[in-house]
């Protein structure tokens, strides 16, 4: 069964094992994964990997990795095995030789079928089951009051809000802060593919994922994403999330709108999106939707953050929308704006800015050291004299992905 703490057990027993075991390994099996993804992923937790290792085929790599592991006392974690066939190729290969030291594998899996066959006995595999109410209920008690007990009178409160509560144990055992990004994804459909970077700049919007004195929001938030990929919860309990997000309990915390559209979904009608009515919306996402104009009064009091329209009827930002002096995220790439306006300059929080081809920087205004000084993605720009300059003179602190546009390699190389 997902979601009942498989990873979580795991991870206590690979943080606490460093004393027995000097050889230690960790790896997780994506459901689409490559042998050789995987050796190498082993091999890099015991060894540096040079270009010779890297040059290796799968049964050179296979040989080199039991080479490594023969004599010595080893411990290796291969979380979220799926299919029998993995562990038969390591088998087959001879991966992990036993000398009888106290070497140990551990697999997680859902499949009883492959723990039987990984395990020289039935009595080396150990199921663990779900929680009972009983069971949630005293957990739940100790991880919110610690070594005391619940108070009389949250006891009635406390016994719904466990029965109600459809996440896996391995979620509610981590942060606040990994919950609400979990729950974030219960947005998007569920045929629909959630593009990391999307998903990583709205989290940051929502403020789910915040920068501090050792990394940027960005980090932050990459993090949280292989948190949440590696205790399985974005593949095994998405319909379950969506189910949870039908309580509007859960949604408080929330203020975005995201559009899907697939072909025979999008609006024929024209749509004038007025700003009024956003006031408390920090991410709003159009996708396809058929917008021809931005109205409404944009006012320097609205949250929003994060902006995407991406249909080609759009070919005019308002100068108000300079307005918006939190927005971090304005991606308008697919539409048929060829002009910005000279306020995006005001846009001091920016940092990622994707923009239609031939698509060219307005001059930095009068005042030559203005720059936009988070800016981090700056996509699909056509380069000319005002960009180059504004490249040279370090303009963009933090510039980390730069994408030009333009068929004249001289202007292209000014800016590089």
């Amino acid at each position: 069964m997902a979601g009942v703490g498989k990873t979580t057990l795991a991870k206590v027993i690979y943080q606490t094992s460093e004393q027995k075991f000097k050889n230690r390994a960790w790896i997780f099996v994506p459901s689409k994964y490559r042998m050789r993804e995987l050796l190498l992923g082993l091999l890099e937790n015991l060894m540096s990997v040079g270009e010779e290792t890297l040059k290796l085929d799968d049964v050179k790599l296979a040989e080199k990795l039991r080479k490594l592991l023969l004599g010595k006392r080893y411990l290796v974690v291969i979380d979220g095995v799926e299919k029998a066939q993995l562990w038969q190729e390591f088998e087959k290969n001879k991966v992990f030789p036993d000398h009888q030291n106290g070497s140990r594998v551990l697999l997680t899996t859902c499949s009883n079928g492959v723990a039987l066959l990984a395990s020289s006995s039935p009595i080396r595999t150990h199921h663990l089951q779900s929680l009972g109410g009983k069971e949630r209920s005293e957990l739940l008690e100790k991880l919110v009051f610690k070594d005391g007990s619940c108070p009389e009178h949250l006891v009635n409160k406390l016994q719904p809000s466990v029965m109600s509560s459809h996440l896996p144990l391995s979620l509610w055992l981590h942060t606040d802060h990994l919950k609400e990004c979990f729950l974030y994804l219960g947005a998007y459909p569920s045929d629909c593919e959630i593009p990391a970077r999307q998903i990583i700049n709205l989290w940051i919007a929502e403020v789910l994922a915040k920068g501090n004195n050792e990394a940027s929001a960005e980090q932050i938030a990459e993090r949280y994403l292989d948190e949440l990929i590696d205790l399985c919860l974005i593949e095994d309990h998405i319909h379950e999330l969506r189910y949870i997000l039908s309580d509007p309990n859960y949604l408080s915390h929330l203020h975005s709108l995201l559009c899907f559209h697939n072909n025979s979904s999008l609006d024929s009608d024209e749509f004038t999106l007025k700003f009024d009515h956003l006031q408390n919306i920090s991410a709003l996402d159009l996708g396809s939707t058929y917008v021809t104009k931005l109205g409404g009064s944009i006012k320097g009091s609205l949250v929003l953050k994060y902006l995407t329209i991406n249909h080609p009827s759009l070919k005019r930002l308002p100068s108000s929308l300079c307005n918006l002096s939190d927005q971090q995220t304005l991606d308008i790439k697919n539409t048929c704006v060829k002009c910005l306006q000279c306020g995006i300059w005001e846009m001091q929080k920016l940092r990622h800015l994707s923009v239609p081809h031939q698509t060219t920087l307005p001059k930095s205004s009068d005042n030559g050291d203005r720059c936009l000084p988070h800016l981090q993605t700056l996509s699909a720009i056509t380069p000319n004299r005002e960009t180059a300059a504004l490249i040279i003179h370090y303009r963009f602190l933090n510039l980390i992905k730069l994408t030009l546009n333009s068929l004249d390699m001289g202007k292209t190389k000014k800016c590089l």
